[in-house]
């Protein structure tokens, strides 16, 4: 090998080029948010093929996100910790797979509730993981992130047009077919990642504890959970709704049209950052959703509800881009995988287990409750938060 001092250790870590390594990320985008695109948008509507009510499915779905707000940091903090980032993904995205075989193999409450929990145990660490490795994929040119990471719309994208096929032709259970598919895929994607290097000297407790100690952190935490606590009340019911309007079959398209609004404002939201500024860009996205949950609060008419999820791409893909761009200026060295489960784990555990929950008990009543209740939370909630504790966070500078 030619070529000095310190450019050589880096290169031995990543393990391959730049451009094999963004080629190995974009892959495992497309098959882990593939998989999420085969198994979330329809799982209610699984639980609901069994005879359950809505109100079982949101702890049926609530529940297991509950388990991510530990899992996810544990797993993310567990590849930091001993630099096994690509065991760490492979190994949760095989169990992943085992547990929703398991899971679509039995059918009553005190069977399915314990194997979601496990799925959801493993499988809440990929997009963070693969996060991770975007990141160092990208050393240098970051604002291309949004850029790399829509390869994970298209996935789930392409994977929502199969299974609402296969779900209107042969029923609900095909979504397990695709999800385990693409968990495969993905595993295999986890041995090329590119890996980024050890925590400073190599003390992770320290940096940990630095991180911890940060108040600009919990500001942000606390954004992404009322963030992620509106956006799962709207995603988790917006199929259930379609499907009490009696249109099942629109499901698919409904799905699908909300994936192909996100990638031209995942290539976008570069720019938007570096314009108006992350805090500002995260804060006027989950805005901009509460917009969309008060509309689905007051029509219903079942074309509306899915020409509406075409304002699903702008709030979710800028808002996650910010989201990990914060997480990354947050993050202290060597602990990118754990702020970024950190980012994960709240907005989609905490806030998607309480917005799933509180949703279904809501939509139990009526479904304008739960879209109503989504509002406010993202319309008053997020923005109060950044008035009161985001200001520290504009001065988060990149690390």
């Amino acid at each position: 090998m030619t070529g000095a001092g310190p450019r050589a250790p880096v290169r031995a870590t990543i393990g391959t080029s730049g451009d094999r390594g963004t080629l190995v990320v974009g892959a495992a985008f497309f098959c882990v948010f593939g998989a999420w695109g085969a198994f979330l948008p329809f799982i209610a509507i699984y639980y609901r093929s069994l005879g359950y009510e809505a109100s079982t499915i949101g702890w049926l779905t609530g529940l297991p996100l509950l388990v991510t707000i530990v899992a996810t940091p544990a797993w993310g903090a567990l590849a930091d910790a001993r630099h096994r980032h690509r065991a760490v993904l492979a190994t949760t995205c095989a169990g992943a797979t085992v547990a929703a075989l398991l899971l679509a193999s039995g059918d009553r409450v005190a069977w399915l509730l314990p194997m979601a929990l496990v799925h959801a145990a493993f499988a809440s660490a990929g997009p963070a993981l693969i996060d991770s490795s975007a990141l160092v994929a990208l050393t240098g040119r970051h604002a291309e992130y949004g850029r790399l990471r829509l390869w994970g719309s298209v996935g789930w994208g392409v994977s929502a047009v199969v299974v609402g096929w296969l779900v209107a032709t042969n029923g609900p259970r095909s979504i397990f077919v695709v999800y385990v598919v693409l968990m495969l895929a993905c595993a295999l994607c986890a041995l090329r990642i590119p890996v980024g290097r050890r925590a400073a000297s190599g003390d992770f407790v320290g940096q940990a504890r630095v991180l911890a100690a940060d108040r600009r952190l919990w500001a942000f935490l606390a954004m992404a959970f009322l963030g992620g606590t509106g956006l799962g009340a709207v995603n988790a019911y917006v199929p259930l709704h379609l499907d009490d309007l009696g249109a099942r079959g629109l499901v698919g398209l409904a799905v699908v049209l909300a994936v192909v609004s996100e990638p031209p404002f995942m290539f976008l939201a570069g720019r938007l950052l570096r314009r108006f500024g992350a805090v500002e860009v995260f804060v006027a996205a989950y805005v901009l959703y509460a917009g969309r949950a008060l509309a689905l609060a007051v029509i219903d008419a079942p074309w509306f509800v899915v020409v509406l999820q075409l304002g699903h791409g702008p709030a979710y893909a800028v808002s996650w881009v910010a989201g990990v761009t914060l997480a990354r200026r947050l993050a202290p060295e060597g602990l990118s995988a754990t702020a970024q489960a950190l980012f994960t784990s709240t907005a989609i555990g905490l806030g998607g287990a309480v917005g799933n929950v509180v949703g279904g008990a809501l939509y139990s009543v009526d479904a304008a409750a739960t879209f109503g209740f989504a509002a406010v939370v993202l319309g008053v909630g997020v923005p109060l938060v950044a008035l009161t504790g985001g200001r520290g966070l504009r001065r988060a500078v990149p690390a």
